[in-house]
């Protein structure tokens, strides 16, 4: 749920993607459990 949610928040400019890209890349690297899979899910739908 808030992999899509995020995904939704994001269909903005490239400028704005590229920021999120990178904020949520951080995140990912201090999320644990069930946080991580909701990021790298969010991660892959951005960059597709």
């Amino acid at each position: 749920m808030m992999a899509e949610t995020m995904s939704a928040n994001m269909r903005c400019s490239p400028e704005h993607n590229e920021t999120m890209l990178t904020l949520m890349a951080r995140a990912f690297l201090y999320a644990q459990g069930d946080a991580k899979i909701a990021l790298a899910r969010a991660l892959l739908q951005l960059m597709n």
